[in-house]
């Protein structure tokens, strides 16, 4: 054999026969030719079919949405079966619809075809399209959760629905995008007794209730819901322990909030009526403060919401013991200026009485207090913004400091209002009426008590 492999006759009519052999199963294929009882070739020609064949669409997806194109359609090949069953089993060509150079509107166009042998004929179903270019929009939708509260066990509530996201992203057709009028995540449940949570598939809904065909973004969200036993709000009664320092009262105890939930069956919770028993210790409190306090469990309960309420303690000092401790005595200072507040520019004011401007005032309080009181610290005034021309008796007001009371040697400064006619009108009343009382009446001679200690002035009985 290998003497015959090295002999190159031998290799050349191996070649030839080859050549022959490849020649005749390519021109005497009997699936394309075969002779008739005449003597004339025919060619074998074959029908195929493929059904639901997908369709591929060129358009602006970033600006536009497309209507009217199906997502498959069917063809009937028809050729040399040669060709037709490769072309069949490989599907290597492409069905496709052109709208990349379209405007918006209505549009009837034909359904193509590449990729495919020339010596076979192409039937499409549907051939002819009406497709309907229309423009791309975004919104947002809040999403509404539907839930089944019947199908929860008897003796138990669910509660409102928690959705994350709360809202979603759609993207279609301008037209599809205004029939929208519902965006929901319909959650079913079927005898549950404790909080669920699922990933739920968001839709859109026009107002008929017909789901509407657009893109969400995100398709699910997840929705929770809290399902609780029987509840009842129930008020709280406050109980103190322990007892407060020396010379402080209570003034008020309020629990916030003043009701709690409470959980439990029915029949517990017809017979609750207050939980009475949250105690608060007052022997730690000094001051007016919030403090905060567990609330217990009713006995027969599951549970109390919320767990902890703040307490609102307000103290006072005991009158009797604020007396006893703190040495109280009597100050009178005299000639304090008295100002006029809210004055016009287009009134002239003149103070009647007092004439000088000023007034004496008596001072009762804490000798302590007393002893660090400045002139300042106290302040007379009437309020004139009100007053038009003619005579009025207006109240002297008095700011002093916290725990002083006074006592005034008039209670009611008289005072003469004029209107201003015009500008040199005013000047000649003031030339006339000298006794015009200035912003702030003090007598030329007074000396300033601004930054002085008042512990000159001597103790009046």
């Amino acid at each position: 054999m290998d003497r015959l492999m090295n002999n190159h006759w031998f290799v050349k009519i191996m070649a030839l026969l080859l050549a022959l052999l490849l020649y005749m199963s390519v021109n005497l294929d009997p699936d394309l030719a075969k002779t008739t009882s005449n003597g004339n070739s025919t060619v074998n020609y074959e029908t195929e079919t493929i059904t639901d064949f997908p369709v591929n669409v060129y358009y602006d997806s970033e600006n536009t949405i497309v209507k009217g194109i199906p997502d498959s359609v069917n063809l009937t090949l028809k050729g040399p079966k040669s060709i037709l069953q490769p072309t069949k089993l490989q599907r290597d060509f492409e069905v496709y619809v052109d709208l990349t150079n379209m405007q918006l509107g209505s549009h009837k166009v034909k359904v193509k075809y590449r990729n495919i042998s020339e010596k076979l004929d192409v039937k499409i179903e549907p051939q002819t399209l009406t497709v309907e270019i229309e423009e791309k929009m975004s919104k947002t939708f809040s999403v509404e959760v539907d839930v089944d509260i019947n199908n929860v066990r008897e003796g138990y509530i669910a509660e409102q629905p928690i959705v994350k996201p709360g809202s979603v992203k759609i993207l279609g057709a301008k037209s599809e995008i205004e029939k929208i009028a519902y965006v929901k995540a319909v959650f079913e449940v079927d005898d549950v007794s404790e909080t669920v949570e699922k990933q739920i598939k968001v839709i859109a809904l026009d107002k008929r209730l017909n789901k509407i065909n657009v893109d969400i973004q995100p398709r699910s969200v997840t929705v929770k819901v809290p399902v609780v036993s029987p509840s009842k709000k129930v008020p709280l009664k406050i109980k103190t322990t322990g007892s407060l320092s020396e010379g402080l009262n209570i003034k008020s105890i309020a629990p916030s909030p003043s009701e709690v939930t409470v959980f439990g069956s029915k029949d517990m919770l017809d017979k609750l009526g207050v939980i009475d028993n949250v105690e608060l210790d007052i022997s730690k409190v000094t001051k007016s403060e919030n403090i905060w306090v567990s609330v217990p469990i009713p006995k027969g309960a599951k549970r109390v919401y919320p767990e902890k309420v703040a307490v609102k303690v307000e103290l006072e000092k005991d009158k009797e013991a604020e007396t006893e401790g703190e040495e109280t005595s009597n100050r009178v200072l005299e000639s304090l200026p008295l100002s006029l507040t809210g004055k016009s520019p287009s009134f002239t004011y003149q103070l009647l009485n007092p004439k000088t401007g000023t007034l004496d005032i008596e001072i009762t309080g804490p000798s302590a207090i007393l002893a660090d009181l400045q002139l300042k610290d106290i302040q007379l005034s009437i309020d004139v913004g009100e007053l038009l021309s003619g005579e009025h008796e207006v109240p002297v007001e008095v700011k002093i400091p916290q725990d002083l009371t006074y006592k005034l040697a008039l209670s009611k400064a008289k005072i003469s209002v004029t209107e201003n006619q015009e500008d040199n009108q005013e000047e000649s009343d003031l030339e006339n009426h000298p006794e015009a009382i200035p912003d702030n009446p003090v007598d030329k001679n007074e000396q300033s008590y601004d930054d002085q200690n008042i512990s000159n002035i001597q103790p009046q009985g």
